[in-house]
């Protein structure tokens, strides 16, 4: 008997069998049954031994078909475990708020500057972002999120790259932004994203090959 399996099936196919048995033998046949799947390697006794044979064949498949189950159901287990995890990780980074000064400690893209009018603006490869609007903010502290980034691009239908996120991002970014579409909070902003990042064509390319890697 396998690790953890407690009971095993007879079938009502084999009554024509047990019938040709004697009352003795057929309790000696259970005897030896329940000793064989408890492990304990019975002595076969020859006048059960062709019956025995019998019902051990179909033991053997039943166990066999129980072990893919039972790693099948491993498997799914994981794969929702770790589908939880990530779908937490991308909620508490959806969250998490962090201010220009930090963008400015962690980020070796960006450059901080303050101008004459006392309005802060953060360079992001080369674009220009208001701190005075959130959704220029919203983007330099995402951008340079690997974490989030990853975990985005990884659950996204087209499981893109960070680096093709970021490519989207900054086209989301202007897109909203054309239109006033102005977002209160960094969760929203996510959100948002998220959504029109899940409607957008697949592409293939070297940024974006449809797997992820």
């Amino acid at each position: 008997m396998a690790e953890n399996k407690t009971s095993f099936v007879l079938y009502s196919d084999s009554k024509s069998i047990i019938d040709l048995l004697t009352n003795e033998q057929a309790g000696l046949l259970l005897k030896t049954l329940f000793a064989y799947v408890n492990d304990e390697n019975p002595k076969i006794d020859s006048s059960i031994a062709l019956v025995f044979e019998m019902i051990k064949l179909q033991l053997k498949r039943d166990l066999k078909k129980w072990e893919k189950t039972k790693e099948g159901r491993s498997a799914a287990g994981k794969a929702s475990a770790e589908a939880k995890r990530l779908a937490k990780l991308n909620e508490q980074n959806s969250t998490n708020s962090t201010n220009v000064d930090f963008v400015q400690q962690t980020s070796t893209n960006s450059t901080v500057s303050v101008n004459d009018s006392v309005s802060v603006s953060v360079s992001v490869s080369g674009n220009e972002i208001n701190k005075n609007n959130k959704n220029d903010v919203f983007l330099a502290e995402l951008i340079i999120s690997d974490e989030w980034l990853n975990v985005t691009g990884m659950q996204a239908p087209n499981k893109y790259k960070p680096d093709k996120v970021k490519i989207l991002l900054k086209k989301y970014n202007d897109q909203i932004n054309s239109s006033f579409d102005f977002k209160d909070s960094k969760k929203e902003y996510c959100r948002h994203f998220v959504n029109w990042l899940n409607k957008q064509p697949k592409v293939s390319g070297p940024t974006n090959k449809g797997t992820y890697s």
